[in-house]
C-alpha cells in the first residue's frame, strides 16, 4: 500500500510540474494548489477504501471477536481502530509533504510556511470525514459506506451554499430541509485552504473552523461508540 501512495505522490509531482511549465504567471500558487489537491486526494481515498470498510472487514475476518476475547470492550476497540487509522493518514500525510517539498526545491519554488498550515488545515477536514467513515461502516456495508462517505465530502464543501440557497426559498420547509443539511453534514468550507494560503485568513477564523471540526467528530464518535455499544456482531 505505501508504494502505490509513493508511486502516486511521485506522479503527482511530476503533474506539478508540467503544470508549472505551462502556467502564464504565480507557478508558486499553481504548483501549491496542485500539491494541495493531491495530498488532500490521497486522505480521501485512504478514507473511502480503508476506513469505511474497515469494521466490516474486521468483523469478517473475526478480528473484532478475538479483540472481545481478551477483555477488550467494543468502544476502546472501536475508539482504537480510530486513531489507527488516523495515524495511518498522518503517516501518508508526512509522505506526500516530503515529496511535495522535494518537488518544489527541485523545480525551484521553495514552499511557504502557509503551505503546512494549508495541509493542516486539510488533514482536520480528514479527521471529521473519517468520524463520519467509522460510523457509517458499522451499519451498512463497506461498500455503501464508501460510497456515502464520498457523498459527504462532497456536499460538505457545499454547505453554507447549501443553506443559503434554502434560505432564500419562500417555502418554510425548504429552509428547514437546508438548516438540517448544514448541521448534519461537516461543514468543511470552515477549514477552506485557499484564504489561508493566500494569508487573508484570520486567526480567529482558523481557530474557528478547528474547533468546529474537532467538536463535530467527537459528536459523531460517540453516536458510534453508542451504536457498537449495542449492535450485534
Amino acid at each position: 500500500m505505501l508504494w502505490q501512495f509513493l508511486w502516486l505522490g511521485v506522479l503527482v509531482g511530476l503533474f506539478s510540474i508540467i503544470a508549472v511549465s505551462i502556467s502564464l504567471w504565480e507557478s508558486s500558487k499553481v504548483m501549491t494548489d496542485v500539491w494541495m489537491t493531491g495530498i488532500e486526494m490521497v486522505g480521501l481515498m485512504s478514507v473511502i477504501f480503508f476506513v469505511a470498510t474497515a469494521w466490516r472487514r474486521a468483523c469478517h475476518d473475526h478480528t473484532v471477536h478475538l479483540l472481545l476475547t481478551h477483555y477488550h470492550r467494543r468502544v476502546a476497540i472501536y475508539v482504537a481502530y480510530f486513531l489507527a487509522y488516523l495515524t495511518l493518514i498522518a503517516a501518508l500525510y508526512s509522505l506526500m509533504i516530503f515529496i511535495a517539498i522535494l518537488t518544489m526545491f527541485i523545480a525551484g519554488y521553495p514552499p511557504l510556511i502557509w503551505f503546512f498550515g494549508a495541509v493542516w488545515l486539510s488533514f482536520v477536514k480528514m479527521i471529521g470525514l473519517t468520524s463520519v467513515a467509522r460510523v457509517l461502516g458499522t451499519i451498512m456495508s463497506g461498500y455503501l459506506a464508501s460510497i456515502i462517505t464520498l457523498v459527504v465530502y462532497v456536499i460538505g464543501h457545499s454547505t453554507g451554499f447549501i443553506a443559503y440557497y434554502f434560505h432564500i426559498q419562500d417555502h418554510t420547509i425548504w429552509s428547514v430541509i437546508g438548516r438540517v443539511l448544514y448541521y448534519i453534514f461537516p461543514n468543511f468550507q470552515v477549514l477552506d485552504s485557499h484564504p489561508f494560503l493566500a494569508a487573508t485568513a484570520s486567526s480567529l477564523d482558523i481557530i474557528l473552523g478547528i474547533s468546529i471540526m474537532i467538536i463535530y467528530s467527537v459528536i459523531v464518535m460517540y453516536m458510534g461508540a453508542y451504536i457498537i455499544r449495542h449492535q450485534e456482531l
